[in-house]
């Protein structure tokens, strides 16, 4: 298990957090209202536990500097200010092994406040498309702020933990299919449309 990557993605996220509330735009204007919003965002992902693995190799183990990045869009509908539904899907790499699919995912969205500059919490469930054996689990849940930067124009930073089951053939491997159990902690940023 990797124990630094935790800590440091922790004190990002607390100084990030009391940047947007000391020094982001305050809301002079109209709370968030029920309605759809739009987001794009991009996520970095450290994965610390593949606990179910088998050995395949060298050239096919997730290895310790392994990263999950991708891009990713939403579309939600705020019930009411504080609670949203949505769905949303993307683009994703993982590093080493090099394994490339497209997550497709429902959200569920609380949020602290009715005003734009506020905390949020999500929860995400799906699964994976593309270039792979079977079809994997994903689930995600975030923590995070969302800062107004313009009247309907949103950024957000999120804390992000990841486990999903990948499933991947690959042509020099000894075995049919490789699974891969990851499990990340990691930084989702992104803008969105309110």
């Amino acid at each position: 298990m990797i124990q630094q990557p935790h800590r440091l993605l922790m004190i990002l996220f607390i100084v990030v957090t009391h940047s947007v509330f000391v020094f982001g735009q305050k809301d002079d204007d109209e709370p968030i209202r029920r309605g759809f919003a739009a987001k794009v965002q991009a996520l970095t992902l450290l994965p610390y536990d593949n606990r179910y693995a088998a050995d395949y190799g060298e050239e096919f183990n997730l290895k310790l500097g392994t990263v999950v990045t991708g891009v990713n869009g939403e579309l939600n509908y705020y019930f009411i200010p504080y609670f949203g539904v949505g769905i949303g899907g993307g683009y994703e790499i993982v590093s080493h092994p090099r394994i490339k699919y497209f997550p497709m995912y429902a959200n569920f969205i609380g949020v602290a406040s009715e005003n734009k500059s506020t905390l949020f919490a999500k929860l995400s469930f799906g699964s994976h498309l593309g270039d792979l054996a079977e079809r994997g689990f994903v689930f995600r849940a975030g923590l995070g702020v969302r800062v107004k930067v313009k009247e309907n124009i949103l950024s957000y930073f999120e804390l992000t933990y990841s486990f999903q089951n990948l499933y991947k053939t690959f042509e020099l491997s000894a075995e049919p299919v490789n699974y891969y159990n990851i499990e990340s902690l990691g930084v989702t940023v992104g803008m969105g449309i309110n």
